[in-house]
C-alpha cells in the first residue's frame, strides 16, 4: 500500500507525526518530552529510549543509510530555540526509499527536505535519532 493512501483510510485528525511514523495511528508524544521544561540532548535521549521501550519492533541505528531500503526507518528530533525553550518534536518515516511526514493533524505528505538537514524550514534542529523497524543489522545500544 502506498503511504499516502493512509490519508483516505485513517482519520488524520486522530494521530500526529509520531503515530504516523510508528504506524500506531495515535497521538504519540513520549512522556519524557511532555515532562521536559527545557531542551537538552539528554531529553532527546530519554525520548528515544522511551520510544524503544514502547515499540519493541524498533532498533536504534547509527544512520538511515546503514539500513537497506526495504526496511522502514524513522527519524526523531526536537525543535528548540537558542534559549533552550522547546518548540515541538517531529518524526519522519522512510518507506521503500522515499521519505514521508505528517505535521500535527494535517495530511501525510512526502518529506522533500534533506533528512540530514534541519527539518521543516529549520523548525526541528536537535540531533537526529534514527530507528529501524524489524531490522536485525548493526544496531546501537540504548544510551543512558
Amino acid at each position: 500500500m502506498n503511504v499516502l493512501d493512509y490519508n483516505s483510510r485513517e482519520d488524520v485528525y486522530d494521530f500526529n507525526c509520531g503515530g504516523f511514523a510508528l504506524m500506531n495511528f495515535e497521538w504519540y508524544v513520549p512522556v519524557a518530552y511532555r515532562n521536559a521544561d527545557c531542551f537538552s540532548e539528554q531529553m532527546v535521549e530519554r525520548c528515544a529510549n522511551e520510544t524503544l521501550e514502547e515499540m519493541p519492533e524498533l532498533s536504534r541505528v547509527r544512520h538511515y543509510s546503514d539500513v537497506p531500503d526495504e526496511y522502514d526507518v524513522i527519524g526523531f528530533r526536537v525543535g528548540y530555540y537558542s534559549d533552550d525553550w522547546i518548540d515541538d518534536l517531529h518524526y519522519i518515516l522512510r518507506r521503500d526509499g522515499a521519505w514521508y511526514h505528517k505535521m500535527g493533524s494535517a495530511q501525510i505528505c512526502e518529506f522533500e527536505e534533506d533528512p540530514d538537514g534541519e527539518w521543516c524550514n529549520g523548525r526541528y534542529n536537535s540531533k537526529i535519532v534514527w530507528f529501524a523497524k524489524n531490522y536485525s543489522g548493526e544496531m546501537l545500544d540504548k544510551v543512558a
